[in-house]
């Protein structure tokens, strides 16, 4: 009689276990998790891209400093406008992927909208940045990118907080 407790219970443990991971509420957390930390490593990826591109150039902002320092920046190595250069198509893949959370139905409009209106905004500044003559005009334009990457994640976290 306690082997066979035993093994019914056994039974229908496995077909409980069978239920759940055949249903569709398990496969939807595995859905959303994966979902989740994809979004993320999106994120990531944005925020390393951007700080990238913002080094980058506020490197070729500092040549001279870089110079006292011995330091092996590729400003350095190759010259500012390449510095530059690789800065803006930085932030050109920036922009490329910033729209993949949207695209892939991850966010929705309000993401759109926001992103939207800071990769104008990003757009624009890297333009000037790459166009400035001085290093003065250079580094008003990486404090405006990082104003413009500042408010979007404030404003992004507290649309979504609403």
């Amino acid at each position: 009689p306690i082997q066979a407790t035993r093994m019914k219970f056994r039974l229908e443990s496995a077909n409980s276990l069978k239920n759940t991971c055949g249903s569709g509420s398990f496969r939807t957390e595995l859905d959303f998790l994966a979902t989740s930390m994809t979004v993320f490593l999106t994120f990531a990826a944005l925020a390393f891209l951007f700080d990238l591109g913002e080094e980058i150039a506020a490197d070729a902002m500092d040549v001279i400093g870089d110079e006292l320092r011995s330091s092996k920046s590729i400003a350095k190595r190759k010259d500012k406008t390449y510095a530059l250069r690789l800065s803006g198509a930085i932030f050109i893949i920036f922009i490329i992927l910033s729209f993949l959370p949207f695209l892939m139905g991850w966010l929705g409009y309000v993401y759109l909208l926001l992103i939207s209106v800071t990769d104008l905004c990003i757009s624009y500044f890297s333009s000037r940045l790459l166009l400035s003559k001085t290093i003065e005009e250079g580094r008003i334009q990486i404090r405006r990118l990082y104003l413009a990457w500042g408010m979007f994640v404030a404003i992004f976290i507290f649309a979504n907080l609403i």
